[in-house]
């Protein structure tokens, strides 16, 4: 079993406790006006000063597959580590940040002290006003839920809430493109907290104990039926894993593997949907043709496909990634020009990499690493990715380097997933044969299209 699933499964009882904000100040706002904004945050400090206590970004609270953190997810909705969002604020603002980098770390884990949030606080202040003035009434609303709620689901209400009122929101297609994704979350929010308060209140009137696992599990169960795409066998052998991991009595292999297909699914539903809503609002924001949208499915749909039906043999040098190039190259040759995979990969911009035989030609190199990228044996940076597909889009799809890269690093975080949930299941020593289990990664994997037609056929009715 894989780190993350025995954390869980040991903790199974806390996924519905309440949040703890523990000696650390969460920055909060009242989002009905910028005075009102810095004025809780500065009381927020002020507090924090008073109290000796941290000042930080994020939430320690508990948490679960049902609604991940946004610090866990934000790869599958913006493609770049939450804590890289300072250089994409100083960008925006036009202002560097008077803050170190060890500071920001901080920011988002332990905390840090006084000046330092109010150094923060003080750097925002002249650019809320523009912001302010974007915000709608639902944004707002979002905002004030979330400055109220300090689970997964208040730091979601934010987040989706200054997304709404961010630069980007205000052109027409982008909006487009995400708010398939965006309805996705908030619906998963709404129930996320239903969820928790009437488990919550179960465990208040003393029918259930928040350390019965089991107990909470099957009161999970009908919110995970009704909410996620996950199959109905494999959340009654979620349950049934759970009942035998508390009795002493989940030993044997083919008792682990059947556990651990149906963790696989709870684990990966979450990020399946948001790929899924984002893909298919990409497909309906930018497709030309419009016809026959549920045969002719989307990029990343097409490429996960194709992945998970590959053999074992074919599945040891196969990513996502590498899948998701190879249906982008097909499409190109196809549709728009003849493109030989050599000629693909001169677009990776290799002209300063030292890190390659100086003795390889430039086309030699830029072939050898998208094979590397194919394979697996390289990740490309995140800088150098969004290269690649700009410098692609600029001469041949121009206007889709942006959907292009963050659909390919959907791609590779799913690799990373795999890969750490084969490394942790071959080490597992209650395995004999890892094999069958580390394949129920691609399985479910192959599910994506279930996901790709629910959110398509959910949109198209609106």
């Amino acid at each position: 079993m894989n780190k993350e699933s025995k954390t869980n499964l040991q903790h199974a009882h806390e996924l519905t406790g309440n949040s703890d904000a523990g000696d650390c100040a969460v920055i909060t706002a009242d989002p009905s006006g910028v005075m009102d904004l810095f004025a809780d945050l500065e009381s927020s400090s002020e507090g924090m000063r008073k109290e000796k206590s941290k000042f930080r970004l994020n939430h320690f609270g508990n948490e679960g597959f049902f609604l991940p953190s946004i610090e866990k997810s934000i790869d599958y909705i913006l493609g770049i580590p939450i804590k890289q969002m300072f250089d994409i604020l100083e960008n925006g603002f036009g202002r560097p940040m008077p803050i170190g980098r060890s500071s920001r770390f901080e920011m988002f884990n332990g905390g840090v002290g006084y000046p330092t949030a109010k150094k923060f606080i003080d750097w925002l202040r002249p650019s809320f006003a523009d912001f302010s003035s974007r915000c709608d009434a639902f944004s707002r609303e979002l905002l004030e839920r979330g400055s109220r709620e300090l689970s997964s689901a208040g730091h979601w209400w934010s987040f989706i809430g200054g997304m709404r009122c961010s630069k980007a929101y205000q052109q027409s297609e982008f909006a487009s493109e995400y708010q398939p994704q965006m309805d996705f979350i908030l619906q998963r929010c709404d129930a996320d907290i239903l969820m928790r308060r009437q488990i919550n209140e179960l465990i208040k009137s003393g029918e259930v104990t928040k350390n019965d696992s089991v107990a909470i599990v099957k009161l999970m169960l009908p919110h995970w039926q009704k909410h996620s795409l996950v199959p109905h066998d494999e959340l009654q052998a979620y349950e049934q894993g759970f009942v035998l991991h508390a009795s002493g009595n989940l030993v044997g292999d083919e008792a682990i593997t059947a556990f651990l297909r149906a963790h696989c699914f709870v684990y990966l539903d979450f990020y399946l949907q948001l790929m899924a809503s984002y893909e298919v609002g990409c497909v309906l924001t930018y497709r030309a043709d419009q016809s026959d949208l549920t045969r002719k499915k989307g990029l990343l749909c097409r490429a996960l496909t194709r992945f998970s039906q590959k053999n074992d043999e074919e599945a040891k040098t196969t990513t996502c990634f590498g899948e998701f190039l190879d249906e982008v190259h097909d499409v190109i040759s196809k549709n728009v020009v003849q493109l030989s995979v050599r000629e693909m990969a001169r677009y990776i911009p290799l002209n300063n990499d030292v890190s390659h035989s100086s003795a390889e030609t430039e086309a030699d190199r830029c072939y050898n690493t998208l094979k590397a990228w194919r394979k697996g044996k390289e990740v490309p940076s995140r800088e150098l990715l969004e290269q690649f597909w700009a410098s692609l889009a600029e001469k041949i799809c121009p206007g889709s380097a942006e959907q292009l890269s963050l659909m390919s690093k959907m791609a590779i975080g799913l690799d990373k997933k795999r890969k750490n949930w084969a490394q942790q299941l071959a080490a597992a020593k209650e395995l004999k044969n890892a094999a069958p289990a580390i394949k129920v990664f691609s399985d479910v994997i192959g599910h994506y299209d279930a996901y790709y037609q629910h959110h398509l056929l959910l949109n198209l009715k609106k």
